[in-house]
């Protein structure tokens, strides 16, 4: 009798540790569809490139501009049947305020970078005290490496910002 109840119990046990990864696989994917809708929605306000490449100049770092795949969004005036003439003139306009979006975009890294550092380094300082001598080792050299990596990728984007000129 105990025998069948320790086996009915594992059975129990197994099938709800089952249930959960399922639900969590489940609950994954759902929630990874969902971001990635939003972020493609989110580029395609941020952008509004109507699904052509933007020259180097007009990239920002993140943006989807430098993805043709054709999951990027289009403008959604575009859907209204425009002629040539027009996409031209709705072309000259998106151009004209993602000049201003650019300014405003850099204006704000102007005003909050400073307190986003300082955010960044109080987290990293407080995870430190948690970890051991030779974990902080670690941590510090994962860190500096993903430092390096991001600062390079920022060289890459201010190049791309530039048009590829030199300041």
């Amino acid at each position: 009798m105990k025998l069948e109840r320790s086996a009915k119990a594992r059975v129990i046990t197994a099938f709800v540790l089952l249930l959960v990864l399922a639900t969590g696989v489940t609950l994954g994917v759902i929630l990874e569809r969902q971001l990635e809708a939003r972020s493609i929605s989110m580029e395609g306000v941020r952008d509004r490139g109507g699904g052509r490449t933007l020259p180097d100049r007009d990239r920002r770092p993140g943006d989807w501009s430098r993805d043709s795949s054709p999951r990027r969004p289009s403008l959604l005036v575009e859907q209204v049947g425009l002629s040539e003439a027009q996409k031209e003139k709705v072309d000259s306009i998106v151009g004209y305020y993602r000049v201003h979006m650019r300014t405003l975009h850099e204006e704000f890294d102007a005003a909050y970078m400073s307190r986003y550092i300082e955010i960044l380094e109080a987290t990293r300082n407080s995870i430190r005290t948690v970890l051991d001598e030779g974990q902080r080792a670690a941590y510090d050299s994962l860190l500096a490496e993903f430092d390096a990596r991001m600062q390079q990728q920022r060289r890459r984007d201010s190049i791309g910002d530039r048009g590829g000129r030199p300041e």
